[in-house]
């Protein structure tokens, strides 16, 4: 789900999923590390991504795993600068 506020640029988005079988909010942040930590253009990080911090950088930030009470949900939230997302970056990705 994409957010929209007052800011000058940037998306926020929150990922809200259900989870087929029961994890620690650390294990989720560990897949999230093994499967983009080495990318160039992605930063996982532990705490929920801030807008302001993303805005003037290339690529995509994602942190703050929390899971509902019940341990059958996850809330991920991710950040990036929608306005740099252009030729460029693309390119960058391709090529790195």
């Amino acid at each position: 789900m994409p957010s929209v506020a007052p800011w000058f640029s940037g998306i926020i988005s929150v990922l809200n999923a259900p989870l087929n079988k029961t994890f620690r909010a650390s294990e989720i942040e560990e897949l999230y590390a093994e499967k983009y930590g080495a990318e160039p253009l992605c930063l996982v990080q532990k705490d929920v991504p801030d807008v302001s911090v993303a805005e003037g950088k290339h690529g995509w930030r994602v942190g703050g795993v929390q899971l509902h009470s019940s341990l059958k949900r996850v809330v991920v939230v991710g950040a990036l600068d929608n306005l740099l997302k252009g030729a460029a970056t693309q390119c960058m990705q391709v090529s790195g």
